[in-house]
């Protein structure tokens, strides 16, 4: 069973990556503000 949502993971997903990120692909599950202000932070492009 699966007791959390996709998008409250993410910062995890992209702290876990030690190269640089250039780009992020997602589906619809990762849609919250917080995750794109994430990915800014990592200085990669939201596509």
């Amino acid at each position: 069973m699966n007791d959390c949502h996709d998008g409250e993971v993410f910062t995890d997903i992209l702290e876990g990556i030690d190269a640089e990120i250039a780009q992020v692909s997602a589906d619809g599950a990762y849609e919250h503000h917080h995750c794109y202000d994430e990915i800014a932070q990592h200085g990669a492009k939201a596509t």
